[in-house]
């Protein structure tokens, strides 16, 4: 140890003695340490995060599929969750939530809306999470009449109560009943079910209670002892399979599965951040490949001090531990710099996240990733330190005495090429992935989403249910209340000074829709199916004030009342699946029970993202088919955010206990869309940008020590006659060889490995030449520009100090 200590301390005063190519040596470091230990900190949260839950290995989802309509992740319905529980062998227990809006009364403040998770009364248990406060639910809160309770969640308790707990046992406004508080549920962590209370979800579904057809459940259970996950799975297809039997109207085409918990809620951001992951690895790749090289460039001019220590009798193995005290007094350094370097990059990153699910909130520079830090700066003085140590520990004194100024351990030379190769090669890769996805960036950002986005502002709004209680199922759709405060609003509305039109829909614009099924006249289909569609509501005017353009027939207009004759409009692409080659208008198609008539077709609009063609839809008189949550929406020649509040005015206007949310302008929902792409283009950009720069700076190395080893031969060259252009070319052909090798590599390597990009990308093809030209195009003359920086410098040596040095 005392040994070591004595190297470690003569590292750090070698490190001073240079300290112009130590800082550079620090800088490259710095930058792949403090990049990987910020990816660090965005993905420990996420990926490596278990679920805050007691036995969380033991947690499954159950969900209901229609493998015939595509549906792989479908709710249950009451009396299926009845028959779950009833007839399983392999889950101990069940319980099951399903998500809504609700709206929250504070005093003294305006209603707004919350996420509620109205759940079964042995979720909590299921979960194996107590509250942390008050009581959990019991079986006499869940059932139909029951006095209304809730619990809090930690974040609400704290963010908007302060974390009273004198709050447990009061009484709070909640959808506009007065409902006592029994409890605070806790925070959790990213992956705990999310919702601002939970409630008894019983009394807030009591007309689907019966309803074994509304699968509108999402299930969680726990698996029983010395059961396993395939064993539950084969368990819960064999219950399915009954109840289709024994229920064939309700059930038909239904069957289950199950999966893991943890396992599913990773399943839709796994792979782009494992892509990221490997990015930020990779990127830490080169960075220990510059840093050898610097290393090597290092060693080189100290050989004439190192072929002098071991004429002195420095063995191999002191000489070995030199080298690795001294790379590791650098990497530490360079750790240091990384961590202030990713602390702020954090701080970047959390205020241009678009994606909550990421956890943003847990990014920090906490004690697990300075941990981190400190492993990936031991690595990266292992993986930067062991090629230069190993060349030059065998180093010859006599060759490295009598030739000082210009020799070169044997090796070190070549080594010095392959890094070279080895940093393009590895740029090339990034370059041309973020060079594919900048160009499927430009093309999402120009996709036509279906309407005219610009001058429209839009507000959402909810009615609470103690206001505008559903109406029995078999009386639905006659909602005289909800009709009449949506003809009052968009009175309201058309008189907002600006307003150009006005609308009312069901969901907001590019918002996803619900879907229904349907069945089309004088359309088959095989037995035992039935078709989905996605189901909108529109009021008259909508199609103008979103800009969506009328194809064929007539739009809404008054005349589509409540007791009206049934209409539908329908958009291209449903006209394309269900009446190819034919006129939709006039055509009928039932949904809900009733036969409705096709008056009009209209364009597509994209309400699953703008990666995703447009799904055929629906569009019913949103007075035959009023709904409790609903969105405003007004255009307007100038700034529609000056509308927002206005419109809220209105909306208060015609019922005080209306709660708004979600506001602003279609264009902002349009870059909502494009946000989460552009993050993570960001992200991948940012890592090549620093790849290639990496790459780049290991070129100009690279040719700099040819200069400054070839500066004698330079300048009798020089003084002899020779022609700049010949001296130049002679300079840059071995260095630009081993780019040239590096760039081809590169190319191969992304060719070979581009279809992983094909989840991510739209409109072009992975492989697409256009974006793989200009890359090789731009990183070549930059290549180009950069080695001829050193390379002109050399021609401009003073040939007499050249010959004289000799």
């Amino acid at each position: 140890m005392d040994v070591f200590l004595n190297d470690l301390r003569a590292g750090w005063r070698s490190a001073w003695r240079r300290p112009g190519a130590n800082a550079l040596l620090i800088t490259v470091l710095a930058l792949g340490i403090g990049s990987a230990t910020a990816m660090f900190s965005v993905l420990r949260p996420v990926l490596m995060q278990a679920l805050p839950y007691a036995d969380p290995e033991r947690l499954v989802y159950v969900w209901e599929t229609d493998l015939a309509n595509g549906e792989l992740t479908g709710g249950a319905s009451f009396p299926d969750l009845a028959d779950w529980r009833a007839r399983t062998r392999t889950l101990s227990r069940i319980g099951a939530y399903a998500r809504s809006n609700a709206s929250l009364a504070t005093p003294g403040g305006s209603p707004r809306r919350i996420l509620a998770l109205n759940v079964t009364d042995d979720l909590a248990t299921t979960l194996g999470v107590n509250p942390i406060l008050g009581r959990d639910f019991r079986d006499s809160d869940n059932r139909l009449g029951a006095a209304p309770v809730a619990m809090l969640s930690e974040s609400l308790w704290r963010g908007s109560f302060g974390a009273d707990p004198a709050l447990v046992g009061t009484r709070l406004e909640i959808d506009g009943a007065s409902t006592e508080i029994i409890g605070v549920m806790p925070a959790g962590g990213p992956w705990a079910l999310r919702g601002d209370i939970w409630r008894p979800v019983v009394p807030t579904q009591k007309n689907f209670i019966e309803q074994r057809g509304v699968h509108s459940l999402s299930v969680v259970a726990r698996l029983a002892a010395g059961a396993s996950i395939d064993q539950a799975d084969q368990d819960m297809r064999r219950i399915a399979a009954a109840l289709e039997s024994e229920y064939p109207e309700e059930n038909v085409g239904r069957n289950a599965r199950v999966v893991g918990m943890h396992a599913f809620l990773l399943a839709d951001i796994k792979r782009p951040l494992g892509m990221l992951a490997a990015a930020v690895g990779i990127l830490l790749l080169l960075t220990c490949c510059n840093a050898a090289m610097l290393l090597l460039a290092r060693a080189s001019a100290r050989e004439a001090e190192l072929g002098l220590r071991s004429s002195l009798g420095a063995g191999r193995t002191r000489l070995l531990r030199q080298f690795a005290a001294e790379s590791l007094i650098l990497a530490l350094i360079g750790g240091l710099l990384g961590v202030a370097l990713a602390y702020a990059s954090l701080q970047v990153m959390v205020a241009l996240n678009p994606l909550p699910s990421l956890a943003p909130d847990r990014w920090r520079v906490d004690l697990a990733a300075l941990a981190f830090t400190l492993l990936v700066s031991v690595l990266a003085a292992l993986l930067a330190g062991t090629m230069p140590a190993w060349i030059y520990s065998k180093i010859d004194p006599a060759r490295a005495l009598g030739n000082a100024r210009g020799a070169t351990a044997i090796g070190g030379e070549a080594a010095r090429r392959i890094l070279v190769s080895v940093q393009v090669a590895v740029a090339m890769t990034l370059l041309l992935g973020v060079g594919v996805l900048l160009r499927s960036y430009i093309h999402l950002a120009h996709v036509d989403p279906g309407l005219r986005a610009e001058g429209v502002a839009t507000v959402s709004l909810d009615l609470p249910p103690s206001d505008y209680p559903m109406p029995p199922l078999d009386q639905y759709p006659r909602w005289p209340e909800v009709v009449q405060f949506m003809d009052k609003l968009i009175e309201r509305a058309r008189a907002i000074p600006g307003a150009q039109s006005v609308a009312l829909t069901q969901h907001a614009p590019l918002a996803p829709a619900w879907t229904t099924s349907l069945e089309v006249e004088g359309r088959s289909v095989p037995e035992g199916t039935h078709e989905e569609i996605q189901l909108n509501g529109f009021s008259p005017g909508s199609l103008a004030t979103l800009g969506i353009p009328l194809l064929a027939g007539r739009d809404f207009d008054a005349r589509d009342r409540a007791d009206s004759a049934k209409v539908l409009l329908i958009n291209a692409a449903a006209a394309q699946r269900y009446f190819p080659g034919q006129d939709p208008v006039g055509r009928r198609i039932r949904f809900w029970g009733t036969w409705r008539e096709v008056v009009g077709v209209v364009g597509d609009v994209r309400s699953d993202g703008l990666t995703e063609p447009a799904q055929p839809m629906l569009h019913a008189p949103l007075a035959q088919m009023p709904m409790s949550s609903m969105t405003l929406s007004v255009r307007t020649s100038g700034d529609p955010e000056l509308l927002l509040k206005p419109m809220r005015d209105a909306i208060w206007a015609v019922e005080p206990v209306a709660v708004p949310f979600d506001e602003g302008s279609v264009a902002q929902r349009l870059d909502r869309l494009l946000a989460p792409r552009q993050f993570a283009f960001a992200l991948t950009g940012l890592l090549a940008l620093l790849a290639g720069l990496l790459a780049l700076s290991g070129q100009i190395g690279l040719i700099a020590l040819e200069v400054q080893r070839r500066r004698s031969e330079i300048g009798v060259r020089v003084a002899l006659g020779a022609k700049p252009k010949h001296v130049l070319s002679t300079i840059l052909e071995r260095s630009l060889r081993a780019t040239a090798l590096g760039m081809g590599l590169g190319l191969a390597v992304y060719l070979a490995a581009a279809p992983v990009l094909d989840h991510f990308i739209y409109g072009i093809a992975s492989r697409d030449a256009l974006s793989s030209i200009s890359v090789v195009v731009v990183f070549l003359g930059t290549a180009l520009i950069a080695a001829a920086i050193p390379a002109w410098r050399a021609l401009r040596l003073d040939p007499m100090q050249a010959l004289r040095a000799e």
